[in-house]
Parts: structure tokens; sequence; C-alpha cells
């Protein structure tokens, strides 16, 4: 909840921090999807700032544990984010095959960010 305020009135820093003490709370009670679900929104919140190098790490990091778990929609989400980094990285090239996994999974599972990846890729 204080991460959602903190996005939603602009303090994206404070957003980080909320994140960042959630994360290890949550490996520790063996919370698995919800530590997935903290870094995709770290990831998300690192793009904004930007900070794209660690929205990368972060979502690998997502998209590792959601493959471990079986976690689709983790994997779809983690995917997407880690094609937003490389283009703003400047990885245009390297972005595609991220976007195009994840819109094959988004497509398969009925996910709602499906528009916002053939978008991003459409860019490419």
């Amino acid at each position: 909840m204080a991460t959602a305020i903190a996005v939603r009135d602009g303090h994206l820093v404070g957003a980080q921090a909320e994140i960042d003490t959630g994360i290890p709370l949550a490996e520790a009670c063996g919370y698995q999807l919800a530590v997935i679900e903290l870094l995709l929104r770290r990831a998300a919140i690192d793009l904004a700032l930007p900070e794209p190098l660690s929205a990368q790490t972060t979502a690998r990091r997502a998209f590792v544990m959601s493959t471990e778990c079986g976690y689709v929609w983790g994997e779809a989400d983690a995917l997407h984010v880690m094609g937003l980094a490389n283009i703003a990285l400047g990885e245009r090239g390297a972005a595609r095959g991220p976007l195009e996994q994840a819109a094959d999974i988004r497509k398969r599972i009925g996910h709602k960010g499906l528009a916002a990846t053939l978008e991003s890729l459409a860019a490419l």
C-alpha cells in the first residue's frame, strides 16, 4: 500500500525503498510469488526513474524465479520489462527477443498487457 501511494504521489525513490524493505520480508516468509511481484514493481519503477540497467537486472531476477516456479504471468511481465529496459539502454535489437517472447506468452494466457507489448514491438 505504501508503495502504491508513493508511486501515485510521484515519490519513486520512496517507492523503491518500500519495495526494498518488502523483498527480504517476503523471502524470509517463503512467499516466492510476492517476491516476484515486488521485483516486477521495482523494475517498473526503475524504468520510470530512469534506471534501465537496474530495471533489466531486477526483471531478469524476476524472470528466473518465475521460470523456476512455473509462474507464467511473471515470466511474461519480466520479459516485457526486460525488452523495455533494452530499449531504454539503446539496445533496440536486443529488445525484440524478450518482447516477442512476452507477446507470445501474453497472447496464450490472455494477459491484459498484450497490447502494450505489441505496441513496443511495433515501435522497434
